[in-house]
């Protein structure tokens, strides 16, 4: 589902359409070019990392990145407006508040801390930078973030993750 929110996000933003056809690219089901690399690119990316982490660092990797990674989401969620009127992820929008993203953070922030002491933070904050960047990306090209765009932070953000895990 992350890979298709990936590809719909990439076959948008890479169109040099204006935001509303970039919104309908989104919903359309067919995959373009763009989608297609950028899913090929998201799986080598993922495989090649995963090999070049240390074995002992294999488990703390995948937990990190698949914590992270879906953290990064929330963050977007509630950093950034819904860019559409209806939608599939407009639910978990309108659900969003500082209490639950507060409880989140500190959750991943204990569960970071836990898995790799001060590298875990660090990841956590290069994660989150990352994950606004993105946020502050799909602001622009369409006005906001949609599930496909969340779908996009959660991949880039697990290659973050890994690549943190690797120079480290």
């Amino acid at each position: 589902m992350h890979l298709d929110g990936l590809s719909d996000t990439a076959d948008a933003f890479l169109s040099g359409k204006p935001k509303d056809e970039m919104l309908a690219i989104m919903r359309d089901p067919h995959i373009g070019v763009m989608g297609v690399i950028s899913i090929i690119s998201v799986l080598l990316l993922k495989i090649g990392l995963l090999a070049a982490v240390a074995a002992p660092l294999k488990a703390t990797s995948l937990l990190l990145m698949c914590v992270l990674s879906r953290w990064s989401s929330v963050l977007a969620m509630f950093l950034f407006s819904y860019a559409r009127k209806d939608g599939k992820a407009k639910v978990f929008m309108l659900g969003m508040n500082l209490k639950i993203f507060l409880f989140s953070l500190i959750a991943v922030f204990v569960f970071a801390f836990t898995i790799w002491r001060m590298k875990g933070l660090i990841t956590l904050l290069i994660v989150a930078g990352c994950a606004y960047l993105i946020g502050k990306l799909a602001n622009r090209k369409i006005k906001g973030i949609t599930g496909d765009t969340l779908g996009a932070v959660i991949e880039l953000t697990e290659i973050i993750v890994l690549f943190t895990v690797c120079i480290s």
